[in-house]
């Protein structure tokens, strides 16, 4: 009598399917916690090697497929269980020394580290390599294999924010020991003495991954890394209180109670939005650059003595703990829709702390609507005065290349021509991004809204353009000046009076700084620290020889040559929406300084 029977086989490579797909989302989102974003692309890489590796066993080892194959693929569903586990508590031991082996070019003991995450994908694919080779009707299984890892992913969209990461990894792992008792059901009649132990090893694993799912909160908690912000601001801020941690599909997220009286909301350790009182709200300075994309409006006519806020109907898209939604409602707005991609956000901020801020999501004039920017506004059937886009990534991640390999498509060509579509014949369309120097974030952006312009028939797009810096220092290095700028493009050329007052940012406004003045070269440096001074010089002259060149049909020779060559500052569309990549390949072996 066969043992290898479609039933037995199919129950235990379904179990296996589901729980490995599910481990692979999961240690995504671990490892974007534990480390950056862009280290979870180890994950897909482990995963494919270790299948890889299993098929090369099996394929050396053809002794694997003879005879009755349960206890095998029973010890295999355990090592997966353990290995699981184990590898996991290795990696949070170790993730702090991933960026130093990198620095220091120690890629082989790097490539030791990245291997804990490799075994339970080794013993998962000889379960898949080892039944699909045995199996008689190999169509049916490998439907099954197919189900499971569809149902995988799905298991963790389902499951991550009820059971947390900590939980829902010991539920993939206690998967394996399910699977391995799948395999070993006994035929009618049948003893076999050989199986007994997998069985107790199966039944052992399966019973401490139930006894370690109650306390995987505290055993297993995922740690973040040193060098993000949460971990940084309980350091230092005295009187800082975590107050809850929650992990959704989309990440990680835990509040800070800050002694100032907003809560800190991080997402994966970092990428913070805050969430207001309205006591606390009362110190935030009123002119932000949350605020520069509102003037045009406040100083509209020809003559700038016509205040149009009023009439304003805006949207916000990424609004977070609403900071962009008060900001509005300062400013006297008609209404305000804010588009907020993560709905955990949404619960927190509009319904289990509502109380706290006064329930900014509800109130007269605000709507807010759970969805991604781009194809929640596509679906919209309106036009707004102003849209709001108030830096939608994680700033600190983004500074540290984390973003290098991901796809943005907020900022591409297509993106900013379907803002502009949603605005009014005098709207204004503003972005917040870091400000590096030399400038390269927000030039590109620059670049790809003049070029969007003129596609529309704009002949001088630069009038249409402003970019605004703020500088601060680091509150951990006082040597370190954080910078953010912000670009505000009008569907109508900037009048003098807007002009003018934007123009006071350097003398008026403190700690900002006017970088691009549409049509404007003359600046006046007076007062404006020398260090400052120079680097100002440099982002200026920058901005206007894109805009000179956008104007002239030359911006290929401009990118080209930018910096010699070192930044990549071209503009991405929806096929290649790397916006966060500025590197040639040539920089890869090239010894020039990265300047931040």
């Amino acid at each position: 009598m066969t043992t290898n029977t479609a039933p037995r086989l199919g129950v235990g490579l379904f179990l296996i399917s589901a729980a490995v797909l599910a481990l692979q989302v999961l240690l995504t989102r671990i490892l974007s916690v534990q480390m950056w974003h862009h280290h979870s692309y180890m994950v897909v890489t482990m995963t494919l090697l270790g299948f890889a590796v299993a098929g090369s066993i099996v394929t050396v080892k053809p002794k694997l497929l003879e005879g009755d194959t349960r206890g095998r693929l029973a010890w295999c569903g355990v090592l997966f269980a353990v290995s699981a586990i184990v590898g996991y508590l290795i990696l949070d031991s170790t993730a702090e020394h991933a960026s130093d082996l990198t620095n220091e070019g120690h890629f082989f003991t790097l490539g030791l580290f990245y291997s804990y995450l490799l075994i339970p994908y080794v013993f998962s694919g000889l379960v898949v390599v080892i039944v699909l080779s045995v199996a008689k009707e190999v169509h049916k299984l490998y439907m099954v294999n197919l189900v499971g890892s569809a149902l995988g992913a799905w298991i963790f969209i389902m499951a991550v924010a009820p059971l947390g990461a900590e939980r829902l990894l010991v539920a993939c792992a206690a998967t394996g020991p399910l699977a391995a008792l799948a395999f070993l059901r006994s035929n009618p009649g049948e003893t076999a003495s050989n199986l007994a132990k997998p069985r107790m090893a199966a039944l052992g694993t399966l019973m401490a991954c139930i006894a370690l799912f109650f306390v995987a909160p505290s055993f297993l908690q995922v740690g973040v890394a040193s060098n993000k912000a949460e971990p940084d601001h309980i350091a230092m801020v005295p009187g800082a209180e975590p107050l809850e941690t929650r992990w959704s599909s989309l990440c990680r997220l835990s509040m800070v109670k800050m002694p100032a009286g907003m809560i800190d909301i991080y997402q994966d350790g970092d990428a913070i939005t805050v969430m207001h009182s309205d006591e606390s709200w009362k110190s935030v300075p009123p002119v932000a650059l949350n605020t520069v994309g509102y003037l045009p409006h406040q100083k509209a006519g020809p003559n700038g003595q016509e205040d149009r806020r009023s009439e304003m109907d805006v949207l916000a898209i990424g609004i977070g703990g609403g900071i962009d939604l008060r900001y509005a409602l300062d400013q006297g707005v008609n209404s305000i829709l804010g588009i907020e991609i993560n709905p955990e956000t949404v619960q927190i901020v509009g319904t289990d702390f509502a109380g706290f801020d006064n329930d900014i999501y509800h109130r007269e004039g605000v709507e807010v609507r759970v969805g991604e920017g781009r194809s929640t506004l596509r679906r919209l059937d309106r036009k707004f005065d102003h849209i709001q886009l108030s830096g939608t990534d994680t700033y600190t991640a983004g500074n540290s290349g984390a973003y290098v390999l991901s796809e943005s498509y907020l900022y591409t060509d297509e993106a900013l021509g379907e803002y502009f579509d949603h605005l009014t014949p005098t709207g204004t369309l503003s972005f917040i991004r870091l400000a590096y120097q030399p400038p390269r974030e927000m030039l590109r952006l620059i670049g790809i809204g003049l070029e969007e312009l003129r596609s529309r028939g704009i002949t001088e797009p630069s009038k249409h353009a402003i970019v605004i810096s703020h500088e601060a220092q680091h509150p951990k290095d006082p040597e370190l000046v954080v910078r953010f700028s912000a670009c505000v493009f009008s569907m109508e050329p900037f009048t003098d009076a807007v002009l003018d007052y934007y123009a006071l940012a350097d003398a008026n406004w403190e700690d900002h700084y006017s970088i691009y003045l549409a049509g404007r070269d003359q600046w006046d440096n007076t007062g404006i620290p020398e260090k400052t001074a120079e680097q100002l010089t440099i982002a200026r002259a920058a901005y206007n020889d894109l805009g000179t060149a956008i104007e002239s049909g030359t911006e290929t020779a401009f990118y080209s040559a930018y910096q010699d060559g070192q930044w990549d500052i071209s503009p991405v569309g929806d096929d290649s929406p790397f916006f966060f990549n500025f590197h040639h390949w040539s920089a890869l072996f090239s010894d020039a300084p990265e300047e931040a």
